[in-house]
């Protein structure tokens, strides 16, 4: 019997944010077409928007009990720990009725436990995936007990076992339709003028404080200059700029189907995940980043400086964004075709393809008897 003809079962966990959600659902989508036979179960944080997400993709999720580590006195630690051994119970009852041959980790806090179980297990194999330019905790921490661990960068060797790596690049999501609209069907479909041109502004899957403030006081220059926008604002923000919702101007708390946006668009505004990065480069559009400064060792800075480096993209720090800084950013790209062209052209290059292929062949390797 091939291998690709087992039922295996396979857990895969990971989430709190799309950077660690949307490739568990790549490689989840990927394996269900390579093993057609095998059982996948997410494992997530119950409070977290893995939650909402993964059964879209038609996936089964069950969620634990666990939230993230706060630094606090030994006193407010407590309550964290209960949960933390309530969880671990709840999914000790998983593993032991799931019997997985597989667990996949993404990154995140909900990653920790299923990682650990399936690493100390000796009828397990465990892979993690880490993204980014700098090493996640959780990833550092499991990187010790699993057998591989799958990164989108080659200078990741410093933060893990150098045994253990396999460079793959970055899972990317199928799209979720093989045909995407003409860009006057998605005109007529969001409410805009397929004459003008479309800014998108992402502040990334939990919504950006900083840059929805700008684009809120950037927005009458931005109409004044013809141009049109869809904003996605994050639920948490999402009430307080509603209200600017208008003809030329879309807003939307979350965007399940980006492949449609960035066909549409025709410069991206976003944060600098490793994920939001490969996406925007396979649709090749022209983007102004702007790296959350509340992520591990300023690592979407770092993300974002690879590309500007090779001018494929422009960067703003949060620390400096302004109108007047991100206007400026929008008409140097806006009102010169040629540099649209080569900032699309440089970003599609610099970003490697096939990293949801690469995590499978490392995958069934794992697998093989």
């Amino acid at each position: 019997m091939s291998i690709r003809e087992k039922a295996f079962r396979i857990v895969i966990s990971g989430g709190g944010t799309g950077g660690h959600i949307y490739p568990a659902i790549a490689i989840a989508q990927e394996l269900r077409e390579t093993f057609p036979k095998a059982q996948i179960l997410f494992v997530g944080a119950r409070s977290r928007m893995e939650m909402q997400k993964v059964p879209l993709y038609g996936f089964k999720i069950v969620g634990l009990p666990i939230s993230g580590l706060r630094r606090g006195s030994f006193w407010s630690c407590i309550p964290l720990l209960i949960k933390v051994i309530y969880a671990i119970l709840c999914y000790a009852g998983i593993a032991l009725k799931f019997r997985p041959h597989l667990v996949i980790g993404t990154g995140g806090y909900a990653a920790f436990i299923p990682s650990i179980f399936g690493a100390i297990s000796p009828r397990t194999k465990t892979l993690i995936l880490e993204i980014n330019a700098y090493a996640g905790l959780t990833n550092k921490i499991l990187s010790r007990w699993v057998d591989v661990v799958c990164v989108a960068h080659s200078g990741m060797k410093s933060f893990f076992p150098v045994q253990k790596v396999r460079i793959t690049g970055v899972p990317l999501r199928r799209k979720r339709h093989q045909d995407v609209l003409h860009k006057n069907d998605l005109n007529r479909i969001f409410g805009l003028d397929p004459s003008k041109k479309t800014v998108f502004l992402t502040g990334g899957s939990l919504g950006s404080s900083k840059m929805n403030e700008v684009m809120a006081a950037s927005l009458d220059d931005v109409l004044r200059k013809g141009w049109q926008i869809i904003w996605q604002t994050g639920h948490i923000y999402h009430k307080k700029y509603q209200i600017l919702h208008a003809p030329g101007v879309w807003v939307k708390d979350y965007i399940e189907d980006m492949d449609q946006v960035y066909a549409l668009c025709d410069v991206v505004i976003s944060r600098a995940g490793a994920g939001a990065i490969a996406e925007i480069s396979r649709a090749a559009k022209p983007a102004v980043f702007i790296p959350s400064p509340n992520v591990t060792e300023n690592h979407q800075f770092k993300n974002a400086h690879y590309l500007v480096e090779r001018q494929a993209a422009l960067m703003i720090e949060e620390s400096d964004l302004s109108p007047q800084k991100l206007m400026f950013s929008l008409e140097s790209i806006l009102e010169d075709a040629a540099k649209m062209k080569n900032l699309a052209a440089q970003i599609f290059r610099s970003v490697p393809r096939g990293g949801v292929k690469n995590v499978i062949r490392e995958i069934e390797t794992l697998l093989e008897p």
